[in-house]
């Protein structure tokens, strides 16, 4: 037998239908069909069990089971399968309901003709398989979709929620929150807003992306719960499809956010620890300022070299944060002139402190802590070349002194 044979089965308890049936196929051109006929529901089901069919015409109306019922009980127990229902006259309503139920097509038994019969089996069942296909491929997307543990949907052009996974479903039983599927989560972003002006910008951003004006979006927000606020991080992509929409995506961020608390505890300690070390480097006298001049006209030579340590201290932070060479040769040159004008190591620490009281007024307060730290690394380096300088000049004199005698 060809690997294109139909193989029908028939489920009819009236003998006429099976032979109009047979007769229906006899007529085609090229009959590439086997059919198997069953009385009762009960027997169609064994039949199923012993062999796979391609296609089944089913009477609704058998001994062992009446109407709807029927084609329910056959997917009940063999839902992998085409079924074409047939009906009477007086049954259209009866078919249509029947489709509504998961039937690929219905026939009325008094119009089957022999012209394209098995051609209309043959579309059942290509359609059944494509519709199989689609809902294969539908519930694997959808299992990787409830596989990730952030919380996603899917909005349409109109920003309604047209589909959820599991963690959105089961956040927002939860939470008692609205934003199930059928809502308007731009509505309820408008609502939060009333409370919250935030979330206003967050509409926005939704908006910007429907009407193709961005490619992303993304909105930071916390959540209030008994334990304790939790940070969440909104991102937004357009959904790659011709009818439009949004893919959004809540991404729980709060042990980052505790992290990045922590490390800035940490930073702020190490900063205030850095200054009282340096405060103790220069024997109490603290930054070389403008007004500390005023109270100590020798601070004025030291305060006449802030400009140029400045630029020193910008140029080499620039080098380690763009990973080049460090501007070394520039940091030995400043600390010659420094050793020429006699200056001892706690006055550079001065000069250092007042150079970054400077800085601080010039950049950002989050990356003053940071800046503070990398200028550390230009003044060790500078402490070090000094205290060479200073060494092989005490060498020298030693030498002198020694050829002398």
């Amino acid at each position: 037998m060809k690997s294109n044979t139909l193989k029908i089965l028939l489920i009819a308890d009236n003998p006429g239908d099976a032979r109009l049936v047979q007769e229906m196929l006899k007529q085609e051109a090229n009959p590439e069909y086997r059919l198997t006929h069953a009385a009762s529901l009960r027997q169609g089901l064994d039949l199923m069990t012993q062999d796979q069919f391609d296609i089944t015409l089913l009477d609704l109306n058998l001994p062992d089971s009446q109407g709807l019922t029927t084609l329910q009980r056959l997917y009940q127990i063999r839902p992998t399968t085409a079924v074409v229902v047939l009906t009477g006259m007086a049954d259209d309503e009866l078919g249509i309901q029947a489709i509504q139920a998961g039937a690929q097509d219905y026939l009325v038994k008094e119009e089957i003709s022999s012209s394209l019969f098995t051609r209309f089996l043959r579309y059942a069942v290509e359609r059944y398989q494509l519709l199989n296909n689609l809902q294969q491929k539908e519930l694997f997307n959808q299992t990787i979709f409830n596989s990730l543990t952030a919380r996603m949907a899917v909005l349409n052009q109109d920003g309604v929620i047209i589909g959820v996974n599991d963690a959105w479903q089961q956040f927002t039983q939860e939470t008692g929150g609205e934003d199930h599927l059928g809502a308007n989560y731009l509505n309820l972003c408008e609502i939060a807003a009333e409370p919250a002006p935030r979330w206003r910008d967050c509409a926005a951003g939704l908006r910007s992306i429907l009407d193709g004006s961005v490619t992303s979006f993304d909105f930071e927000y916390t959540y209030p719960t008994q334990a304790g606020d939790l940070w969440f991080l909104m991102k937004a992509t357009p959904l790659q499809t011709k009818v439009g929409g949004l893919v959004i995506t809540h991404i729980d961020v709060t042990a980052l956010k505790k992290a990045e608390a922590h490390i800035e505890q940490l930073t702020e300690a190490l900063a205030a620890r850095n200054y009282n070390h340096y405060l103790a480097m220069s024997n109490g006298l603290g930054a070389v300022t403008k007004a500390s001049i005023d109270a100590n006209v020798q601070d004025k030579l030291l305060y006449e070299l802030i400009p140029d340590y400045k630029a020193l201290v910008v140029r080499y932070i620039r080098a380690i944060r763009i990973r080049e060479d460090r501007p070394s040769d520039q940091v030995q040159a400043f600390a010659k002139r420094l050793a020429a004008l006699r200056i001892q190591a706690r006055d550079v620490v001065r000069i250092h402190l007042g150079v970054l009281t400077e800085l601080t007024k010039e950049i950002l307060p989050s990356q003053e802590k940071a800046f503070s730290n990398d200028a550390r690394l230009v003044l060790l380096e500078l402490l070090g070349n000094l205290l060479d300088t200073y060494y092989k000049a005490w060498q020298k004199s030693i030498e002198a002194a020694e050829n002398r005698s």
